[in-house]
């Protein structure tokens, strides 16, 4: 049945996180399923964000693999607001991901992670870091407990090179697997990220044709760059 093959997936994502354990898979499960209560995550679609939390994400269409886009603008946030509250930051970035990961079908064969755009135009060279880098590390660790095997490609357009050299030099501490799960693009790269999502899906922000809140721009054939 549809909701046995469902099962099945997310199952097979506990396996493979807790390194094909069983007893692992089943602890992980459990606290995953404890966490989802506690937090009242099945809850969220009937509630709604504070006012500083909304406007900032865009989830439409796919990528060139098919899976669910998000695309989030950073620069467009209160950041003393969005960072100074880690619990508060952490229950809207679960509803970002709850509302992202009912576009995946479930279904053997189709894509079962996400990809997800982080746009850095207008992000502040200067801000609170301590304050910013503890709801990083909060949220990171919840997607990392509790929604294994969803990530799949992240990019960032529009980086600071002050950000990117941050990040170049922290990425050598992580495995290769993990480093190939992020792309870097500066602000004059955005052309580059029609290479991973058709420019009908891009935000016109970004450079593309979609109008977040309205139709999808819509052609006979798929919309591609041209110089």
């Amino acid at each position: 049945s549809r909701q046995s093959e469902a099962a099945d997936i997310v199952l097979l994502k506990f396996l493979r996180a807790g390194e094909i354990s069983v007893p692992k898979a089943a602890k992980r499960l459990e606290e995953t399923l404890r966490f989802r209560k506690d937090r009242g995550v099945d809850g969220f679609r009937m509630s709604s964000l504070a006012p500083h939390f909304q406007g900032h994400d865009t989830i439409a269409g796919t990528d060139s693999e098919g899976r669910p886009v998000l695309i989030s603008r950073y620069g467009m946030m209160d950041n003393d607001r969005v960072f100074s509250d880690t619990e508060a930051f952490v229950t809207y970035r679960l509803h970002v991901m709850e509302e992202l990961i009912r576009k995946l079908s479930f279904k053997a064969g189709e894509p079962e992670t996400l990809c997800q755009v982080h746009d850095y135009s207008g992000v502040p060279l200067l801000f609170k870091t301590s304050e910013v880098n503890k709801a990083v590390s909060a949220i990171s660790k919840v997607f990392g407990d509790h929604y294994p095997e969803t990530k799949g490609t992240t990019i960032f357009v529009n980086f600071p090179m002050a950000f990117s050299k941050i990040f170049q030099a922290f990425s050598n501490f992580l495995p290769e697997k993990t480093r190939k799960k992020f792309i870097i693009f500066g602000d004059a790269d955005q052309e580059l990220l029609f290479q991973y999502i058709r420019p009908e899906w891009v935000p016109e922000v970004l450079g593309g044709m979609f109008q977040p809140g309205g139709a999808p721009a819509t052609a006979e054939l798929p919309a591609r760059a041209v110089s």
